[in-house]
């Protein structure tokens, strides 16, 4: 099955573009959740330091993962560590759009941000092998450019829901989003078959400890913001 349009010829810029807006859709949702922030406050009855975390634990958690995320893409596929990802993150927004509580937000947050970690190294990975060598450079660019577009206009994406529907719109809205995304992959994006060339295994003890020290730094930055 091929959508209309593609052919092999233009693949690599449905490609670039489905990467492009995952990573789009992980920027979004950095800066999104602070305008919906006080009206989750009110609704979830959060604590101040809940509240902080709601922000914090998605970037804490993508900033131990990622590295993981990368090694594991190496040893499995990213495509797969893509479409896992993508998986993950949409059925996290649909838990944080669900949430009742403080511990379920923080939660559904921070498989949110373990969602990205899986999906942020795949999607350069993926660009890297689709493009020829003397496109990565015009790819990357476009690839880089337009998540720092959505990035900053994360809050008005976040405000526009929350103004009109709910705070939880904001969530549900990755919904369509990351479907479309995941159907659009499994056209374009080349099926990796269980790599036997692949050599070497996971580090557990290194990836362990270089989780331990991120979440330790990271930890120590988020409980420094809590108390400002």
């Amino acid at each position: 099955m091929k959508l209309p349009g593609i052919t092999e010829a233009n693949r690599r810029w449905w490609v670039l573009a489905t990467m492009a807006g995952s990573l789009s859709m992980i920027m979004i949702d950095q800066t999104v959740v602070s305008v919906a922030l006080p009206t989750m406050h009110r609704d979830l009855h959060l604590s101040s330091t809940g509240a902080q975390w709601v922000v914090n634990v998605f970037m804490l958690l993508l900033a131990m993962l990622v590295v993981v995320g990368g090694r594991l893409g190496d040893l499995f596929g990213p495509e797969r560590m893509f479409r896992l990802g993508v998986g993950l993150f949409v059925g996290a927004s649909a838990a944080c759009g669900l949430a009742q509580g403080e511990v379920w937000i923080i939660a559904a947050r921070g498989l949110q941000g373990a969602g990205a970690a899986m999906m942020v190294p795949a999607t350069g990975a993926i660009l890297i092998n689709t493009f020829e060598p003397h496109e990565r450079r015009r790819a990357m660019g476009i690839y880089a450019g337009s998540s720092m577009v959505f990035l900053a206009i994360g809050p008005l994406v976040g405000g526009v829901p929350t103004q009109a529907l709910s705070w939880r719109a904001v969530f549900f809205t990755n919904l369509p989003i990351g479907l479309l995304t995941l159907a659009v992959a499994h056209l374009t994006i080349p099926h990796s078959k269980a790599s036997r060339e692949r050599t070497g295994s996971f580090d557990w003890r290194g990836g362990t400890a270089l989780i331990i020290a991120l979440g330790s730094g990271s930890r120590s930055v988020s409980a420094a913001s809590c108390r400002a």
